[in-house]
């Protein structure tokens, strides 16, 4: 028979097992963040969390064998948890600061359905509950009523908990492999002009594939209102992303104009957490980076307060914030930004029609050293701290179509291009999300898509094997 002392201990055991691994997540942070290998950090957590278990565990091996199968999970397990917890991030304002100051855990998670919950924890907390109900059996025989409604309520809270979290893997580990819609506009007929709203076998092909999908509100003609795509063709295309489980990320539309930010902001709020201020203002606005930030700090103080819970971020440059110039432009930009943006954005091409693939294929090798060099000598000098980086547009050449550039149909080239890119992404410790140019909207007249063909552009071309490819390999379980 347990003696009241012992039901305290293993009360504070089974406190430990839930939030003790936020300390070791704590402790290991500054070894995680600087360190690609992830083994060796999920390694780190697990010892010092048995060792803080040891002393209250030690006269019951069966409690100290249960709470390690949770410790086997420690690092997807108490970060999910966190994040459940920081849903009330509107009611705690720590919350967003412990985000803002600790982007790497912030993504690792969030609350799901249980039919999506993956095997292993269903698995991993049936061990722990018949190993409870093993440990506990005298006691579930006794009549005691206290006693047994005491375990049981440990096991029911443990359940509930395990609903609330997931591993991070299913769509957050696709975030590398987004991609762009072209959102043209609005046809003469009334529909939208993006094929992956009306061909279902665009979406199906993206399912389990393509991790976010960047879009643009902007509308030119007698179909647009107010110089926008109309709302409910703007909610359906939104529906569609979330049929294929992908992430959305809008393109604010004129950022010179606070009122149209704003209507997007609040048709999308609930449902869209990243927005790009912005799309290569320097090219189409001919805006200076003190320009931009101006814009910024006039609109998104007012998107904040509409939902403040999304994330904003920008400069969009055109071209590779690891060159001198574009440095220069997202270095002024956080100098100046009020508030300080949530993510730094770029794009990134790598040369026209002139331009070898072995020398394209070169620089793009160099991609990881590029990201980390604007973190490392722009970002944190000027923000004391780091910031997550989106690419949100990438590919070979910005203008093959101009150019008579035609490698898209190059499988070798095409395949080798786009491995090393992924490749690159993978082993980056500060990007968030990198979005390709484009999906299947026949961008630079197809030459830039990685869709393309009959029945409005439903064929792989190349580099969505290659996305394939990636996607079983970055997320076997998603579901395709």
């Amino acid at each position: 028979m347990l003696k009241h002392s012992e039901y305290l201990v293993h009360t504070l055991a089974l406190t430990i097992a839930i939030f003790g691994p936020l300390i070791n997540l704590m402790l290991s942070l500054n070894y995680a963040r600087n360190s690609p290998n992830m083994y060796l950090y999920w390694t780190l957590c697990l010892v010092i969390y048995i060792v803080i278990l040891i002393p209250f565990t030690y006269k019951s091996p069966l409690t100290l064998l249960r709470l390690i199968i949770l410790g086997i999970t420690v690092e997807d397990f108490s970060s999910h948890v966190w994040r459940s917890i920081s849903l009330g991030s509107k009611f705690l304002p720590f919350f967003n600061w412990y985000t803002q100051h600790f982007p790497f855990l912030g993504s690792l998670g969030e609350p799901t359905p249980f039919i999506l919950i993956p095997k292993w924890y269903i698995v991993a907390l049936s061990l722990y509950f018949i190993i409870t109900i093993i440990q506990f059996r005298k006691t579930f025989m006794k009549k005691s009523k206290k006693r047994s409604t005491y375990i049981i309520l440990i096991i029911v809270l443990l359940f509930v908990v395990s609903l609330l979290i997931r591993r991070p893997e299913n769509k957050e580990k696709l975030w590398i492999l987004g991609s762009n819609l072209g959102t043209w506009g609005v046809k003469s007929t009334g529909e939208i002009d993006e094929p992956f709203v009306v061909n279902p076998i665009q979406r199906q092909l993206a399912k389990g594939v393509i991790g976010s999908l960047r879009f643009n509100t902007n509308c030119e003609g007698e179909k647009c209102v107010n110089g926008l795509i109309p709302d409910n063709m703007l909610l359906d295309l939104l529906d569609k992303i979330e049929e294929v489980n992908a992430e959305p990320l809008v393109i604010l539309p004129d950022i010179s104009n606070s009122s149209s930010c704003q209507h997007i902001v609040n048709l999308f709020k609930g449902r869209v957490k990243y927005y790009e201020f912005g799309n290569e203002p320097s090219i189409w606005l001919k805006w200076s980076s003190q320009e931009y930030t101006e814009a910024w700090n006039k609109v998104v103080p007012s998107l904040k307060k509409i939902d403040p819970n999304i994330k904003v971020g920008g400069p969009a440059y055109y071209s590779h914030g690891c060159y001198d110039d574009g440095k220069e432009y997202i270095r002024t930009f956080l100098q100046q930004a009020d508030p300080e943006p949530d993510f730094v954005s770029w794009h990134m091409y790598f040369g026209g029609v002139n331009t070898s693939n072995q020398e394209i294929l070169d620089e793009v090798s160099q991609t990881n050293e590029c990201i980390d060099d604007v973190e490392n000598n722009v970002i944190i000098p000027t923000l004391d701290h780091s910031l997550p980086i989106i690419i949100t547009e990438w590919n070979w050449n910005p203008n093959p179509d101009l150019q008579g550039d035609s490698r898209d149909l190059d499988t070798q080239f095409i395949t080798n291009f786009t491995s090393t890119m992924i490749e690159e992404f993978k082993n980056n410790n500060y990007l968030l999300m990198a979005h390709q140019f484009c999906y299947g909207s026949n961008c630079a007249n197809g030459h830039l898509a990685m869709l393309g063909g009959d029945w409005y552009y439903s064929e792989p071309k190349p580099q969505y094997d290659v996305f394939l490819h990636y996607a079983k390999i970055l997320c076997p379980d998603c579901p395709r």
